[in-house]
């Protein structure tokens, strides 16, 4: 993958999933139902988003995502217009920055992967806006590991293939759920 259109679409990706995650931070907050994406109980992004499980630590769930795909978002468009990244005393180069997004990633990955599991046995409902936003996690960690390959060894790069098995499973799993509720 070309190097600057990979940038391009992480960037594109991480602006969607700020609009996205702040309508996500305004449902939460919000003391009347959202109509937009509440089909049924188990369809909905309301209950979801009012559970024991849309805050960690008081900080609403989507109110970090809008915060890590701002951070980001920075990171890419500094890369894209060729800019160095300063952090206090330290700067980091290209190839420093791209493992740190994937390493940001790989842990935004995790946690959203928890988060299916919350929505799936414990709340008991899915958030449609939520798998949009795993979505498009997920479609940023595979192109932040195409940018990696010649950074990263070549193990890392078979278990991506064995996580897209895994993520399409779930996918599928989330539209049989989706099916079977309509």
């Amino acid at each position: 993958m070309n190097e600057k259109r990979g940038l391009k679409i992480v960037f594109y990706i991480s602006i969607i999933a700020i609009i996205l995650f702040a309508y996500l931070v305004n449902v939460h907050y919000k003391p009347s139902q959202s109509r937009f994406c509440d089909i049924s109980e188990g369809i909905s992004c309301d209950i979801v988003n009012k559970s024991l499980y849309s805050e960690v630590f008081g900080i609403p769930v989507s109110l970090l995502g809008v915060l890590f795909f701002a951070l980001v978002a920075f990171l890419t468009w500094k890369l894209l217009k060729n800019k160095k990244i300063k952090f206090f005393s330290l700067e980091l180069h290209k190839k420093e920055v791209l493992e740190l997004l994937l390493l940001f990633m790989v842990i935004s990955t995790l946690f959203s992967l928890w988060l299916v599991y919350a929505e799936l046995f414990l709340i008991l409902s899915i958030c449609l806006l939520c798998v949009v936003g795993d979505v498009l996690i997920w479609t940023a960690l595979f192109v932040l590991i195409e940018l990696n390959k010649k950074y990263i060894k070549h193990s890392l790069i078979s278990i991506s293939r064995i996580l897209l098995i895994i993520f399409g499973a779930i996918i599928l799993y989330l539209w049989y759920a989706i099916i079977v509720e309509l």
